[in-house]
């Protein structure tokens, strides 16, 4: 978080949401219940140990560094 937070100019605190939570979110932005079910799948898989099927290779992964994409997407104009 600290790159982001470099980028932004400002320190950004992570926190866990509930799943619960997540759920009722999404869930009253519009998402369908199928919709909400895959983003909790993939959050919980990645939060519980996630392990890819497929190393990281040269091939695989991008150069594109944490800190280039948010100077590129995130910042302030």
């Amino acid at each position: 978080m600290a790159v982001i937070g470099e980028v932004l100019g400002r320190t950004l605190t992570v926190r866990r949401v509930e799943d619960e939570v997540v759920c009722a979110t999404l869930s009253q932005s519009g998402l369908t219940e199928a919709q909400v079910e895959a983003i909790i799948g993939m959050s919980s898989g990645l939060r519980d140990g996630f392990v890819p099927e497929q190393p990281r290779t040269p091939e695989t992964t991008m150069d594109t560094t944490l800190g280039a994409w948010a100077w590129a997407e995130l910042r302030p104009p």
